[in-house]
């Protein structure tokens, strides 16, 4: 079974964030259940994709995250 079909969620690709501690959730306004569908105007197809990209910066630039 497909994650996005077993969450319900209307999106097949993204990051689903599965847990976000309550600081940074109040820091970035990311909540559990959230999908990244881009960083920095990269498409985000995977965890993987997310993590490499976020890898890839870092700690040196701010991100901007789509999410739905």
């Amino acid at each position: 079974m497909l994650l996005s079909a077993d969450r319900r969620l209307r999106r097949q690709s993204g990051a689903l964030i599965y847990n976000v501690s309550q600081f940074v959730s109040d820091q970035t306004g990311l909540q559990k259940g959230d999908v990244i569908l881009q960083i920095n105007n990269v498409a985000i197809r995977s965890a993987e994709d997310a993590a490499r990209v976020i890898n890839s910066m870092g700690g040196r630039s701010y991100l901007r995250v789509v999410v739905s």
